[in-house]
């Protein structure tokens, strides 16, 4: 790894990116640099502890040092930290179990959208957390969250989210027999019910999104809506059927066909509703100038 961050230390020289920057954070992004091309085992707070320095500073030049050498980086897979973390909590013979199982938790979890847009380090804390409780070693929360680095209140919230998923409710021996050995999606044995969930994110908004009048309206009535739909394609066809068959005026036809494009009360109120919604904010302003 010295050797191609040498090389890409050299690059940021040529291009001018030291200027202006000290040369160990600059030292440091190359370095991580190449850890995420090569998939090690590294993270950036690893680099940050041994220069004393605040991670978000290292952060921010990794950002624009591949923004700059239009480097595309592969994403953070969890499963590459699993065995480095249960290994630092001296397991002794159950260490291979534990992270074997964790590996399988971390594939469930990327297959729930739980590894999107997070960092890996949580979701390895509560893969740990929960494969030491299924083997029987007690490890608590602090232990965890001191190996992973991260906050108790992030371990909690990944526990959650993967309470909520089908995954929770399936046993030991469930778990170790449908694969994921590598951590890795593609590698899990898909059961009948192995469907994915929706992501954590997406759950947690409809919870907090307000029933407003035209949710509760469509919700109430959507059987009606069917059979209003399927009487008037029933109409539509006994009226083109009887101007085939009796030769109406010209008016006659014409009132007919402007009656096949008109709504009904149903559909006028669903319509009146949706306008309402979308433009609360202009009846909002004409209310205040009328007042």
């Amino acid at each position: 790894h010295a050797d191609q961050a040498i090389s890409l230390f050299k690059m940021a020289v040529q291009l001018n990116f030291v200027k202006g920057r000290k040369i160990m954070h600059v030292s440091c992004a190359c370095l991580y640099t190449v850890c995420r091309k090569n998939e090690s085992a590294h993270m950036l707070i690893d680099f940050s502890e041994v220069v004393k320095v605040n991670v978000f500073k290292i952060a921010a030049i990794f950002l624009k040092f591949i923004k700059l050498t239009s480097m595309t980086m592969p994403l953070n897979d969890p499963s590459l930290y699993i065995h480095r973390f249960v290994g630092q909590l001296k397991l002794e013979d159950g260490t291979s179990k534990v992270a074997n199982t964790a590996l399988r938790l971390v594939a469930r979890m990327k297959r729930d959208w739980m590894a999107t847009g997070r960092r890996p380090s949580g979701l390895c804390g509560a893969a740990i957390i929960i494969a030491c409780r299924m083997h029987n070693f007690f490890r608590s929360k602090d232990e965890v969250v001191r190996i992973v680095r991260v906050s108790p209140e992030t371990l909690k919230s990944r526990l959650l989210e993967f309470g909520n998923t089908a995954s929770a409710y399936l046993t030991t021996e469930e778990i170790n027999a449908e694969g994921g050995d590598d951590g890795r999606v593609e590698s899990l044995r898909e059961r009948a019910d192995g469907i994915a969930e929706d992501p954590p994110c997406f759950k947690a908004s409809k919870k907090k999104r307000p029933k407003t009048e035209l949710t509760a309206f469509l919700e109430e009535q959507p059987k009606d809506k069917k059979k209003g739909a399927r009487t008037r394609n029933k109409a539509r066809k006994s009226n083109h059927a009887n101007q085939s068959d009796n030769s109406l005026s010209e008016e006659e036809t014409d009132v007919e066909d402007i009656s096949e494009y008109m709504n009904d009360d149903k559909e006028t109120q669903i319509k009146t509703l949706i306008w309402e919604h979308a433009n609360q904010d202009y009846i909002q302003q004409q209310q205040f100038m009328e007042k």
